[in-house]
């Protein structure tokens, strides 16, 4: 997938290979629905693809290999569904956020700052912090943006909250799999988790699973407040999250065993 890294791919394959076993190399063409192999027999094989969103939109069309075993549900994985089945543990729950299509909000000068993402986690933009005298379309002309991005498409916008640090839990049900910081306010940080890191993520990840999962296998992304709670940020697709510092291996394993 040209939207992945190199060097990320690079550090996949070696994962795989650690485990003994041999990572089938995929592209997906830009501008078109194509799925391209160095030899098109390996698109034939049982295989769970990672890649970028680009991955779970062509899957939602059929247009993937047909043993590809993708984790994703359109609804199950929208802010509308998990906010409310959460709670509490909700970043921004069902008190705080409002939804609307984005034409109804993309030119309005907020007198506050305010925290805008798609409900969904197919990434048709990503989460930003709209600043005071701001607006919505001044920051997407500055940001990466799908092609598909219409008026129409329903975001979450609410008051902007501090975040200490942010981490990305992988899960396998109501069970934490492995976690990696990948974020501290509003920089990026990527860093392995040490034990003490993993054990309080881990106490916290599978009791918030305990209330909703949106898949058998999912990332969950998790903010510490100042306030000393933590928060739900996001669920994503597992085939099109970032990994970040994590034991891919570990997950690989967890995954294929499924």
């Amino acid at each position: 997938d040209v939207l992945i890294p190199h060097r990320e791919i690079v550090r996949d394959i070696e994962a795989c290979r650690a485990m003994g076993c041999e990572p089938v190399r995929f592209g997906l063409i830009p501008f078109s629905d194509v799925i391209s192999a160095d030899d098109p027999d390996e698109l034939l094989r049982p295989a769970v693809p990672f890649g970028s969103t680009k991955l779970i939109r062509l899957w939602l069309e059929d247009k993937t290999p047909l043993h590809w075993r993708v984790f994703y549900d359109t609804a199950k994985f929208d802010w509308r569904t998990w906010a409310p089945a959460i709670g509490e543990f909700a970043l921004n729950d069902t008190t705080m956020g409002r939804v609307t299509e984005l034409g109804a909000i993309k030119d309005l000068k907020w007198k506050q700052p305010v925290f805008v993402k798609p409900t969904s986690d197919l990434k048709a933009f990503a989460g930003m912090v709209v600043e005071i005298g701001e607006t919505v379309a001044e920051r997407l002309a500055m940001a990466t943006q799908d092609s598909s991005l219409s008026d129409e498409q329903p975001v979450l916008w609410a008051p902007h909250q501090e975040i200490i640090c942010e981490y990305r839990c992988y899960m396998r049900g109501r069970t934490m799999i492995e976690a990696s910081r990948y974020r501290t306010g509003l920089r990026a940080d990527h860093k392995a988790v040490d034990e003490i890191e993993r054990s309080h993520l881990r106490i916290v990840a599978n009791e918030i699973a305990e209330r909703f999962t949106p898949a058998i296998f999912y990332a969950m992304d998790l903010a510490f407040m100042p306030t000393g709670s933590v928060k739900v940020v996001e669920y994503n697709c597992i085939n099109c999250s970032g990994r970040y510092e994590i034991d891919r291996a570990k997950l690989f394993k967890a995954v294929l065993g499924c």
